[in-house]
């Protein structure tokens, strides 16, 4: 049963809508590559021998009712098994080391999240493909360029979490969207470790 002091979901800034927020001017900030990223709609994601195509249904979404303590995730996916996702962007030049990323953003977004989880999934039973949805699993990803994780990579191995590490499979380097898009317009990533990458 749901109860209301439970929902730290704002009424605002709904699922499936990108039409809120101010316009970005800078094409390469991260709040640019977020919205241009989520009206591509769809992540291809490859990952333990298998690819995943994630649906992008949120941007910027907030979580908390108190204007003053809120916090807005980046993106949300959902993939075909009904995992939810929380992605976090970063761009080239970030100097937001990983762990710091995982620590004070990501994982305070999915404690926020899983307490909200109920409202969140009544709000996607709301689009009429989505009525079936049941999610039972939240998956935490950092979504950055590659040189991003090659300068931070000393870090990476700080961060003890199941946090997945992904990249933008066409390119080093994230300039604009047609940058990382394959000339079918999907967006294809891979996962980031340390030893998976040390000869690029």
């Amino acid at each position: 049963m749901l109860k209301e002091f439970d929902n730290i979901r704002t009424k605002d800034f709904k699922l499936f809508d990108c039409n809120h927020g101010k316009n970005p001017i800078n094409p390469i900030d991260e709040r640019s590559m977020s919205r241009d990223l989520f009206k591509k709609k769809k992540l291809l994601l490859n990952h333990s021998n298998q690819q995943l195509q994630i649906e992008l249904i949120g941007y910027e979404v907030p979580l908390g009712t108190n204007i003053n303590d809120q916090q807005f995730i980046d993106l949300v996916g959902l993939d075909e098994s009904h995992v939810l996702y929380i992605i976090e962007t970063k761009n080239n030049n970030s100097k937001e080391k990983p762990s710091d990323v995982v620590k004070n953003q990501i994982n305070k977004y999915y404690e926020r999240l899983k307490k909200s989880l109920p409202y969140i999934v009544a709000e996607i039973n709301q689009n009429e493909e989505h009525r079936d949805v049941k999610v039972d699993k939240i998956t935490k990803i950092l979504l950055a360029p590659l040189i991003y994780f090659q300068k931070h990579e000393s870090n990476i191995a700080l961060v003890d979490d199941d946090v997945l590490f992904c990249y933008f499979a066409k390119s080093i380097e994230y300039s604009n969207i047609k940058s990382v898009s394959d000339d079918d317009g999907s967006i294809r990533l891979c996962t980031y470790t340390p030893d998976s990458l040390g000869n690029k």
